[in-house]
């Protein structure tokens, strides 16, 4: 029999929990790496109700993800006429201290300078290791909030900031400048720019905080253990605390290039199988076992029982 290896791949996660209207607990979302700056208008046509009803935004938008150096990491920039950044990626390691940091910062008034603020968040933020900021390698986001007056001439600065790899959102609490808005926003457009009245932020918070997963999720998988039958994956447990499951797919290629994994699955479909350890132990063995064997499946369904389904 010629020598084959396993193929496996990590399809899909969903990350979808059942009750939504519940509050996250701290830490829920252990399922990210990347840094994170927000770019907050605090100038003097930002009210101090609209700039107080934006922090509290970030404070629930926020809350669930677990930060640290090998994690989520957020930093805030303050705009007004002389910007200001008021914590770095490397300030705050737990949400305690950045839920604080967030109920203490105070606006700061004077003209909307936001190309300055662009300025500096591009040479002294979001370059890779400008000195502890940006991780290289990583996902940088720029999350803009903004009534959306006079945000002066950000295209070039943010067409800057995306080809050097920054994804950039933008929350706009006011209805004017669209055009200017949606050429700074990184694509899609339609997830990743928000219009929407200063009292209603909360309608967006789920929606803005998938659409950061969604660039800063880590989907690494590590294989180890490898033999001519059999390998262990291992990957970060991106469904601690939330419903949802983990689909893996995998099948035998030959060594000399003929065929694919996944037409070979589909004919068959019962040449290995795999099983998982406990629920807080994200490994999964696959293992060689013969076609007579009525457990051999391929997907693997992560609920709050341990046990695999």
């Amino acid at each position: 029999m010629e020598s084959r290896v396993l193929t496996w791949m990590l399809l899909c996660v969903l990350l979808r929990p059942l009750a939504a209207q519940n509050p996250a607990p701290e830490g829920v979302l252990n399922c990210c790496e990347g840094d994170v700056l927000f770019l907050l208008d605090s100038s003097g046509s930002v009210s101090s109700y609209e700039h107080s009803r934006m922090l509290t935004f970030l404070s629930e938008l926020l809350l669930p993800f677990s930060l640290g150096e090998d994690q989520v990491r957020i930093g805030l920039l303050q705009v007004g006429t002389h910007p200001r950044l008021e914590f770095g990626f490397g300030t705050y390691s737990t949400q305690s201290g950045l839920q604080g940091a967030l109920k203490n910062t105070k606006p700061l008034r004077g003209d909307t300078n936001t190309v300055e603020a662009l300025r500096i968040a591009k040479e002294s933020v979001l370059r890779p290791r400008a000195s502890d900021e940006a991780r290289a390698g990583l996902p940088r986001v720029l999350v803009w909030l903004t009534d959306g007056v006079k945000p002066g001439d950000v295209i070039g600065p943010m067409a800057e900031l995306r080809e050097e790899g920054v994804a950039v959102l933008v929350v706009s609490t006011g209805h004017g400048n669209y055009q200017v808005l949606r050429q700074v926003v990184s694509p899609p457009i339609e997830s990743n720019l928000y219009f929407v009245d200063i009292d209603d932020l909360s309608i967006i918070t789920e929606d803005l905080r998938d659409a950061i997963i969604e660039i800063i999720r880590a989907e690494r998988m590590n294989v180890r253990d490898v033999s001519t039958n059999s390998a262990t994956l291992n990957w970060r447990p991106v469904l601690s605390g939330l419903n949802g499951y983990y689909e893996i797919r995998f099948g035998p290629v030959l060594t000399g290039g003929g065929g694919g994994w996944w037409s070979r699955w589909i004919r068959d479909q019962s040449q290995h199988r795999w099983w998982s350890s406990p629920e807080n132990h994200p490994i999964c063995r696959l293992q060689h076992c013969t076609a007579d064997r009525p457990e051999a499946r391929h997907h693997l369904h992560r609920h709050t029982d341990p046990r695999v389904q």
